[in-house]
């Protein structure tokens, strides 16, 4: 998670904004010193908002996330997510 927020989110190529189903202060300690680029959307919805210069290297920074979540943008971004599921699942696959 450290590439997260080494860097302003403005400066990255991609724009990585995702919605996190969690409260804010259960999300805040998973992203430690990046908890800066977390806001609550509600009681119980937590958006994560950063950067990413390869959208391909933004699924491997959330894969261990303990709960579900949805990728909202950028497109670049959301097309790296299918692309590694398919890997994934390939690979479950034997």
């Amino acid at each position: 998670m450290a590439r997260l927020g080494a860097i302003p989110a403005e400066s990255h190529r991609h724009t990585v904004v995702v919605h996190i189903d969690a409260p804010l202060a259960e999300v805040s300690p998973w992203f430690g010193p990046y908890s800066n680029r977390l806001v609550a959307l509600d009681a119980g919805t937590t958006e994560l908002r950063t950067g990413a210069d390869r959208a391909a290297d933004v699924p491997s920074w959330l894969a261990d996330l303990p709960r579900p979540y949805r990728v909202i943008g950028d497109d670049a971004v959301r097309q790296a997510f299918i692309a590694a599921a398919r890997r994934m699942l390939a690979a479950a696959a034997g």
